[in-house]
């Protein structure tokens, strides 16, 4: 909006991404808004369709039944999935025009807009718009990174977010889950710019953008792990109570012997670790100061 004539202020530009708006942050004029979408695909089925007869089957054949069910569901959302193009699941971004709604291509050329972390189940996408307020004529960029809802944190010169390894749709087959929280940075140190640099993984589950900080390039993180979300674990030996962590990350340099090769990507490494910190309780808040974390 220009409120140049403080009077007289009028919309100068329109831009629509298709997400939910999450946060944003400002760092040396820069604006990044972060937004998530969930990816909506048609058809895919979320559950086993169990015919009539599963639920007076009994001992191995009813879970046999249940396994073939499952196998059907699997191939039947590849099918699906194998249809599908970028265009069908990715965000889209609209503006409008004097002449009406102009639609953005969803993807330059190569992809380079888009990220996917191999640590990820999410079937959604954190967006990441960049635009450079201090220029006459405001640009702006879009980075897609495959994630679920996710914490977000911002220094000066790395954005970082946050997102649970799964999702909450645990049922009682998931004793095998990890409580895990996938973490994703990006280079936000020239104006104007983003670049995905790298993704990892820490135990637990962080509170909110207050148990993230990056310090000299490396990310610290807090993080709690209980039984979140799977109440079959509380008081079995599978589950002594919570605890909690804080870990340390930085980007790894290429450790294969041959060489990194085009599609080899860094990875957020583990450098450090401290747990059962106040076991039986869990964390309620965080600070990162300097070299110092109170929690």
């Amino acid at each position: 909006v220009d409120i140049s004539d403080k009077t007289s202020p009028i919309v100068d530009r329109e831009l629509y991404l298709e997400g939910s708006y999450h946060t944003s942050r400002l760092v040396d004029g820069t604006v990044r808004s972060v937004t998530h979408l969930w990816s909506n695909v048609n058809g895919i089925r979320n559950w086993v369709e169990l015919p009539e007869s599963y639920w007076s089957e009994e001992g191995a054949s009813k879970l046999e039944m249940w396994n073939q069910t499952v196998i059907e569901t699997i191939a039947h959302n590849e099918r699906i999935i194998a249809s599908l193009t970028l265009d069908d699941f990715a965000p889209q971004m609209y503006e409008a025009v004097d002449s009406g709604i102009f639609v953005y291509p969803v993807s330059s050329q190569g992809c380079s807009e888009f990220s996917a972390s191999s640590e990820s189940a999410g079937r959604g996408f954190t967006t990441v718009m960049t635009l450079d307020l201090f220029r006459d004529d405001v640009e702006m960029e879009v980075d897609h990174i495959t994630s679920s809802w996710a914490h977000v944190y911002s220094s000066q010169d790395m954005l970082v977010l946050a997102e649970p390894a799964n999702d909450w749709w645990w049922f009682w087959r998931n004793s095998d889950w990890d409580d895990a929280t996938n973490i994703h940075s990006f280079d936000i140190s020239e104006p104007g710019s983003t670049e995905y640099i790298a993704s990892g993984r820490v135990d637990g589950t962080v509170q909110d953008q207050f148990s993230i900080s990056e310090y000299n390039g490396v990310i610290r993180v807090a993080t709690t792990e209980d039984a979140w979300g799977r109440w079959w674990l509380d008081g079995t030996e599978n589950w002594t109570g919570p605890t909690n962590n804080v870990f340390t990350l930085d980007v790894s340099e290429c450790l294969i012997p041959e060489g990194c090769g085009e599609d080899y990507a860094a990875i957020l490494q583990q450098i450090g670790h401290i747990g059962d910190i106040a076991e039986g309780e869990r964390i309620w808040s965080a600070r990162f100061v300097g070299d110092r974390a109170y929690l």
